[in-house]
């Protein structure tokens, strides 16, 4: 009989597979490489994502990681920015191209100017191949290579269809910088791995786990190099990993991706699967055991846009329904939240101005008063990692939202 889980149950295996149950000694490549990426709508949140998860991360790090161009910046995922290894970057890319075409194809006037320009993306790619450029760069260079069409619209075509990465300084530490694309083989001076086709849907009925992600001391200099190919079926497994037990559906809100089912009925023989508590079939690798539903969570302060709330359908296992509005709000905006007993209970929001810095938290309707000694400490400590050099931390609690 399939085993039914509790709401506490998928929140606990959330929080251990996102290195949230406890803070890691890991290094932040590898974290980034097991989450499959980070959000990255807002540049510096994958800063507080990893602190939020690591226990020795410092921005310098991350800031290394980037300008080494072993991690970049590219939309992937659900049309959106995600920093990622860079063999993610060219492996996972090809997979989710189908989000990049439906977005243009939304776009109706950017689809009919691209089409109407057979060789836009030749042009595109030799043009930022040779000087970086943003948004508005770009255009101008479309404008003057074909007169007559709307470049911005070009523009914008080019952004869907074209694997691009935002080159620093975007995305540095206390950096600015507007958004400016290079190809990704530019960028990294190598090609996508070849695409291998699915596993078939005959599966053995004992196949292999896949392979665990590899540590970043196993990872060499030819390993770099070589990405190894990428099928759709090893993204549904990396997902798993990092965000189950899933459905199908969640899975789909992750990636963005559609169809999914027959991928989830190809793995089925290798995968375990439950019952949410609404009784929707959940899928995880047979190798992961859950935590216990009554394992304590510290006081967790969560990243602007952070994955870990946006990655089901389903997001009741980390925030109720009636709270989503307040999170994620109309104009596109995730809101960075706080974590009480594991659930999403307050959000905050850090205005780092000289001579002080604060930390503003406001409870969400129908909580439990927020545990102060506990919240107060966890503030304490992200203060000092956003504003370091700041001679006063305030943090202001405002009324619960209504």
């Amino acid at each position: 009989m399939t085993e039914r889980l509790s709401l506490r149950q998928l929140n606990r295996a959330l929080l251990q597979r996102q290195g949230l149950l406890e803070r890691s000694s890991g290094s932040a490549l590898e974290t980034i490489d097991h989450l499959v990426g980070m959000q990255s709508q807002a540049p510096l949140a994958p800063y507080v994502g990893l602190w939020s998860r690591l226990s020795s991360f410092t921005p310098d790090e991350l800031v290394d990681l980037m300008n080494s161009r072993e991690v970049v910046r590219i939309v992937l995922m659900r049309g959106t920015i995600h920093l990622v290894k860079a063999d993610d970057a060219l492996a996972i890319r090809p997979l989710v191209a189908e989000v990049m075409q439906r977005g243009l194809a939304a776009n109706k006037p950017a689809a009919a100017a691209a089409a109407a320009v057979p060789s836009l993306l030749e042009v595109a790619e030799r043009l930022l191949s040779s000087t970086p450029m943003n948004p508005s760069q770009l255009a101008a260079a479309l404008e003057a290579e074909f007169p007559g069409h709307d470049a911005a619209l070009l523009s914008r075509a080019v952004r869907d269809l074209l694997p691009c990465v935002q080159v620093p300084p975007r995305g540095l530490w206390r950096k600015a910088g507007q958004p400016t694309l290079t190809p990704t083989t530019t960028w990294l001076g190598r090609t996508p791995p070849p695409q291998t086709p699915p596993r078939p849907s005959s599966s053995p009925s004992t196949p292999s786990p896949p392979a665990p992600s590899p540590s970043p001391s196993s990872l060499t200099s030819s390993s770099l190099l070589a990405p190894a190919p990428l099928t759709i079926d090893d993204l549904v497994l990396r997902y798993l990993t990092a965000f189950g037990p899933a459905s199908v559906l969640d899975a789909q809100a992750w990636s963005g991706l559609t169809r999914l089912g027959e991928v989830f009925d190809r793995l089925r023989p290798q995968l375990r699967t439950y019952l949410s508590p609404e009784g929707r079939e959940l899928f995880d690798l047979a190798s992961i055991s859950l935590p216990d539903e009554d394992t304590p969570v510290d006081v967790r302060f969560i990243a602007e846009f952070d994955n870990l709330l946006l990655s089901h359908a389903d997001r009741t296992r980390i925030i109720r329904d009636e709270h989503r509005r307040e999170i994620i709000t109309i104009n596109g905006i995730v809101r960075g939240t706080i974590l009480v007993d594991g659930f999403v209970t307050a959000w905050w929001k850090a205005t780092l101005t000289r001579p002080t810095a604060t930390l503003h938290i406001t409870p969400l309707p129908n909580t439990p008063p927020l545990p102060h000694p506990a919240t107060n400490t966890a503030a304490t400590t992200l203060l000092n990692f956003l504003a370091p050099q700041t001679p006063t931390h305030t943090i202001t609690f405002h009324p619960q939202a209504t």
